[in-house]
């Protein structure tokens, strides 16, 4: 066993700790952020997006029913030879009406599995979050009483000079040893 600690900087473990600390603030916001999202999705799929594509639907439906009912108007017209103009237009209508249709059906299915398919990753955002909040301020926390109790130590070792890692790896390489 070593007599002496072998202390090369005491300024890398701090930048480390700073560094740490301003990832838990990140890290934090960022579960936030999602936990946010999440909530986001859920209100519009249960709420704005479908009764956004509920009344699209609705006006897809009438728009495809005046195409129809000028097409029908067309055809019993003595005085037109050609409905291919309203054919087109009923095509379309149908076409956009099928389209809103098979949108609020996926928004629906959507909205049956959202919670099923979201809630283990919500849960191991949670997860992370919690460590976030609890080890790693613990963790912040053991690295400022390191660097102080280090710092202390090699106060004792070296009297009252400061601590001078160049200084201290100098020394170290001269005589072969380790230094505290």
């Amino acid at each position: 066993m070593a007599e002496t600690a072998n202390i090369r900087s005491l300024e890398a473990i701090e930048s480390f700790r700073s560094k740490l600390i301003v990832y838990l603030r990140q890290a934090e916001n960022s579960v936030n952020e999602i936990e946010e999202e999440v909530r986001d999705v859920r209100q519009w799929l249960q709420h704005e997006g479908l009764v956004h594509w509920k009344r699209e639907v609705q006006r897809r439906k009438r728009k495809l029913e005046d195409a129809k009912q000028l097409l029908m108007q067309a055809r019993m017209s003595p005085m037109r030879d050609t409905t291919s103009s309203e054919k087109l237009a009923v095509d379309k209508a149908q076409r956009h009406f099928d389209e809103a249709a098979e949108t609020l059906q996926a928004l629906k299915a959507w909205n049956r599995k959202f919670d099923h398919e979201a809630a283990p990753l919500i849960k191991e955002a949670g997860k992370f979050s919690t460590t976030l909040s609890t080890e790693m301020p613990k963790a912040a926390a053991y690295l400022k009483a390191v660097v102080k109790t280090l710092g202390e130590y090699a106060e004792t070792r070296l009297g009252d000079k400061p601590l001078d890692t160049a200084a201290l790896d100098a020394k170290g390489a001269a005589t072969g040893k380790e230094t505290s």
